[in-house]
């Protein structure tokens, strides 16, 4: 997947950072995201299209007080992530 500079997430206009990230044992943190800055930081060398879910999971659960916990979105992104690539789905209109 093209992963896109900059994102319209809820009507803001959200930038997105292809990023190098060095990782300390144990931490898996492939990507953040700001919501004062309307950020979003991906690392550049892992798994990038399946954070960018992720973070956007981030950004709508806080934009709308949902409340959901880590594990929760975790679950959500790489559901709903294997269940578009494993059917290859394409959500555009027309194709």
């Amino acid at each position: 997947m093209k992963i896109p500079n900059r994102l319209n997430i809820d009507g803001e206009e959200w930038k997105v950072n292809l990023v190098e990230t060095k990782h300390d044992l144990g931490t898996v943190n492939f990507g953040t995201m700001n919501l004062s800055t309307l950020e979003i930081n991906l690392d550049k060398d892992n798994r990038t299209d399946q954070t960018l879910l992720h973070e956007l999971f981030h950004v709508i659960d806080k934009n709308n007080g949902l409340d959901l916990n880590e594990q929760q979105i975790l679950s959500l992104s790489q559901g709903i992530y294997a269940t578009i690539v494993n059917n290859d789905l394409d959500f555009r209109r027309g194709k």
